[in-house]
């Protein structure tokens, strides 16, 4: 939960990945921002691929990593689902990780609806999916990932580091798209990027910091009631999120 902002796109030229690199490494040490080379992400296994150029970085500690990494052929990459396309021990470690999730859910839930999800992987082309269970509403759903187009999705949450963060995020990103990759696309969930409305993105995040400690409340006060033993644990998933709608709607009348 948190606002964030979505990128994709691809260098205009593969070949200037690595200027590029140097002057957000410059940017970096003028800020005093955290940053990490591809160099240095890899021997501190944040990534898990050898042939990607690229930098990660970010402004704030509360604020996820900007991740700047491009492929061979200059597309600004995820490099976890670049990993699992790429790599076929790594993709089928992440799988079995999935299978044991999704049995849990249904051990959970009491159910067998959902299907016993399988990574499916070609290298050299056809499908590069993986099925993934979660909960949703009152039971689960298994959704199929496609990996070749997560491999191209890209994103930071900036909500906890507050605004100034989130700005700094939509101008290194306007950076890139202008001097480096004009079909960058950027979505940015405040809006900021495309209209430059300070107000306008101060409010988007002040309401998600609002439902944000809304259900912080709620979920205390489950938690602290449920340790007193003035409510009853909830004893499937269904009861625990009517019980959750229950406290949400009394933690909002008293926010009001």
């Amino acid at each position: 939960m948190g606002i964030c902002i979505n990128y994709f796109g691809r260098l205009a030229n593969p070949d200037l990945a690595q200027q590029l690199v140097g002057e957000m490494r410059a940017l970096c040490r003028k800020m005093e921002w955290w940053h990490m080379d591809m160099e240095e992400l890899i021997a501190a296994g944040k990534v898990y691929t050898k042939d990607l150029v690229g930098i990660s970085l970010t402004p704030h500690p509360k604020c996820e990593w900007v991740n700047l990494h491009f492929d061979p052929q200059g597309r600004l990459v995820n490099d976890f689902y670049y990993a699992m396309l790429h790599d076929k021990t790594f993709g089928g470690r992440v799988a079995q990780l999935f299978r044991n999730n999704n049995r849990r859910i249904n051990e959970l839930l009491g159910t067998e609806s959902a299907r016993n999800p399988d990574q499916k992987i070609d290298r050299n082309g056809g499908e590069n999916t993986l099925d993934v269970t979660m909960i949703e509403g009152n039971g689960a759903q298994t959704k199929t990932l496609d990996l070749a187009f997560g491999v191209t999705y890209n994103w930071t949450k900036t909500q906890h580091a507050g605004l100034e963060a989130h700005v700094a995020v939509c101008r290194v990103l306007a950076y890139v798209k202008k001097y480096y990759a004009p079909d960058l696309e950027v979505h940015d969930e405040t809006g900021y990027f495309e209209h430059g409305d300070l107000k306008q993105a101060a409010r988007e995040i002040g309401y998600m910091d609002y439902q944000i400690e809304t259900t912080r409340r709620a979920l205390e006060g489950i938690a602290e009631d449920a340790r007193r033993g003035t409510i009853q644990r909830p004893a499937t998933l269904p009861e625990l999120l009517s019980m959750i709608d229950r406290y949400l709607c009394e933690v909002r009348s008293t926010l009001h």
